[in-house]
């Protein structure tokens, strides 16, 4: 039949117990070291950058240390380099490995790979701008290279230099308003510019009809198994936000009332598999894009209007590529768009914010 039947060992290093590392990963974080970027690794695999922070980000959760230090470089642009323990870490594997398999893991090693003439998102899952990208493709030309980090990733890939455009959605619980202000009290100095968005409404998801109080009430009594966003997207802020409100409306302690609650850790990266998740049921409730429970005919309870905001580097603003976003952005495409999905404009759409 002329079949090439071969067996491949691989190997996984464990910490605690759980694995950690394994081939891909070494490369990955081997390259990160090198290349001094995320995108270039990941790009020099040929994976995609989502799913390089994925996996930096769920190492990071289970041993509870840094193993990549992303630093800021203001107007400059920064980089990424392994911390102590990312280099121990790594280290440990590549002696390992060259012991079981008798040869070295990084015999080649590519360079770093050109982003080219493509506008790269990253940052919060939307389903809006999904369409947007598809808008800029056709009408004029401008490939797009979209990564569903969450917010504040996606605005740490900006400072690094390795994004061109963040979505963002991040309240600020203290003056209950989204983006402008978090990045005027956090990221001050930095070079970035807003570009003025829309409205969209998150809610819970359930199968069945039920009230706010109802979907708490099951979710700290165990009754109800959550369905969550990854650290650092906005969902994931916005749903802490009401449990620690609803805390200490009911008296208790926040942190215990995360390690109450069934599926708190049982992360996604989109609302779509938020939806799917509930649907098959696996979980009980997530919180999602309103449009998600019309597609998937669940029940939705409103919590919030949010404003969905982009930022970019003010000196970004020249390249054709956000000048073409900013001006489908105001255009009557994205308007009809928003209307289908049962998003707002902003006020401003397509307004630029400089921030000091």
């Amino acid at each position: 039949m002329g079949l090439r039947i071969e067996f491949r060992p691989s190997l996984t290093l464990y910490v605690n117990g759980v694995p950690v590392i394994d081939e891909v990963v070494a490369r990955l974080l081997y390259l990160i070291d090198r290349l001094g970027s995320i995108l270039a690794a990941s790009r020099s695999l040929g994976i995609p950058y989502a799913r390089a922070w994925e996996y930096l980000s769920r190492i990071e959760e289970t041993i509870g240390e840094r193993i990549v230090v992303r630093y800021r470089g203001g107007s400059s642009g920064g980089g990424s380099a392994l911390t102590s323990t990312g280099r121990m870490l790594l280290n440990k594997y590549l002696i390992e490995y060259r012991r079981l398999f008798r040869r070295d893991l990084m015999e080649t090693v590519g360079g770093e790979v050109s982003r080219g003439d493509v506008l790269v998102y990253a940052g919060s899952n939307d389903i809006v701008f999904e369409h947007i990208a598809g808008l800029l493709r056709r009408e004029y030309g401008v490939e797009t290279d979209l990564n569903w980090i969450g917010s504040l990733h996606g605005l740490s890939s900006l400072l690094l230099g390795e994004t061109d455009l963040a979505g963002i959605h991040v309240l600020d619980p203290e003056t209950g308003e989204y983006n402008i202000s978090f990045l005027k009290k956090y990221y001050s100095g930095e070079g970035l510019a807003v570009i003025e968005g829309y409205m969209r409404r998150q809610g819970f998801l359930v199968q069945d009809e039920m009230g706010f109080d109802d979907v708490i009430d099951g979710l700290l009594d165990g009754r109800l198994r959550l369905v969550n966003r990854n650290p650092g997207s906005g969902t994931r802020i916005l749903l802490d936000h009401i449990l620690s409100r609803e805390a200490i409306r009911r008296g208790l302690a926040y942190d215990r009332v995360k390690q109450s609650i069934k599926g708190y850790d049982d992360i996604v990266y989109t609302h779509r598999e938020i939806a799917e998740k509930i649907v098959r049921g696996v979980a009980d409730v997530g919180v999602a894009v309103e449009w998600f429970a019309r597609t998937y005919n669940l029940y939705f309870i409103p919590v919030a209007w949010e404003r969905f905001d982009f930022v970019t580097r003010e000196k970004y603003l020249g390249r054709e590529c956000i000048r073409r976003f900013i001006e489908i952005l105001r255009g009557c495409g994205t308007i009809d768009l928003l209307r289908k999905f049962n998003y707002r404009p902003s006020e401003n759409i397509g307004r630029v914010h400089i921030i000091p």
